[in-house]
């Protein structure tokens, strides 16, 4: 488990301080993905040198499994950033070597013998689909062969966890696909907790279970990525969510926005609403989208009819995020 408690780091420039991180708090639990997500500036390469030991904070605490580590000892903090494989941002393998001899790198620096070596190159190299081209130089690989080589190398020492910054930048849509194949395999088969910063919402919404959402080193919110959803208003929401445009219609009983989770809620709960209460509901925007393997929908909802209010008040206890439009009144003759 990661917590981070009121983490705050300060860069010195020729114009003054850059404040990267500014008194940040979350948690991500053992074995998910968690995603950082935030503009460029927004200080998430600052927060990744921080979780992968490189970079110690000004202020605050990172813990580590319960552990503090600004108390560690040099050879506590050895073994420590031992357990979190690091893929750096850009293109970061070693030319002259061949994808697994830079998948095996690590190994060698750590003194593990050849067979060995061999072995356990072999399962990442399986891992990450790209068996066939063990003895394929870097510049032979499409970008996106390179960054999948990249997580494989921040893979093979079995780490707790894997810190990814920024892995689809720069990626068309298939090598983008299979970065983000590769980090959830990671965590589904080896069981790590994989974070990943990035600037493109959509990778969160591919394959983070949570989220936090940085600006100016400032943490706008933090939490489960299906919860926060929910919550239309929220940064999350507006940036995953399918668009809802165009002015909201009049001439209806009943004009909402609803957020549906879950395949029973998107494909069943509004034909049994209008049947229950005796009500039309038309879809005047929105759309559905998956985060993840789960189908998400917003809507815009109008409805007609008497049943209309009781319609949405059914919606909502069911788990439908429902935010009501006010209706225009008829006007006077």
């Amino acid at each position: 488990m990661i917590t981070l408690e009121n983490l705050s780091k300060t860069f010195r420039s020729t114009s003054g301080s850059v404040v990267a991180l500014d008194d940040v708090t979350f948690d991500v639990q053992a074995g998910v993905i968690a995603g950082v997500v935030g503009p460029a500036g927004a200080g998430k390469s600052t927060l990744a040198r921080v979780l992968s030991l490189r970079e110690r904070p000004d202020s605050g605490v990172f813990r580590l499994d319960g552990r503090n580590t600004s108390a560690l000892d040099e050879r506590s903090l050895r073994v420590a950033r031992s357990r979190i494989g690091v893929v750096p941002s850009g293109d970061s393998l070693l030319g002259q070597r061949t994808a697994a001899g830079n998948i095996a790198l690590p190994l060698e620096q750590a003194g593990m013998d050849g067979p060995q070596r061999r072995e356990r190159v072999g399962k990442v190299l399986d891992l990450i689909g790209m068996t066939d081209k063990a003895a394929t130089y870097p510049a032979e690989l499409s970008p996106g062969q390179r960054q999948r080589v990249a997580v494989a190398r921040a893979l093979i020492g079995d780490p707790a966890v894997v810190l990814a910054d920024d892995p689809t930048a720069s990626l068309d849509a298939d090598g983008a696909a299979g970065v983000l194949a590769v980090l959830d395999r990671a965590r589904a088969e080896l069981g790590a907790t994989v974070l990943v910063a990035t600037q493109d919402a959509s990778v969160v919404r591919r394959i983070a279970d949570d989220v936090a959402v940085l600006e100016n080193g400032r943490l706008l919110e933090a939490g489960r990525l299906l919860d926060l959803v929910r919550d239309q208003e929220s940064t999350v929401a507006k940036a995953v969510l399918p668009a809802i445009d165009g002015p909201v219609p009049d001439g209806y009983a009943g004009v909402a926005d609803v957020v549906l989770v879950g395949f029973a809620a998107v494909g069943s709960l509004l034909p049994e609403a209008a049947s229950r209460f005796g009500t039309d509901i038309s879809v005047t925007g929105g759309g559905v989208t998956k985060i993840g393997e789960t189908p998400v929908a917003r809507f815009r909802l109008a409805l007609l009819g008497a049943g209309a209010e009781a319609a949405l008040g059914w919606l909502a206890e069911r788990g439908g995020a429902v935010h009501r439009h006010p209706v225009p009144r008829p006007r006077a003759a």
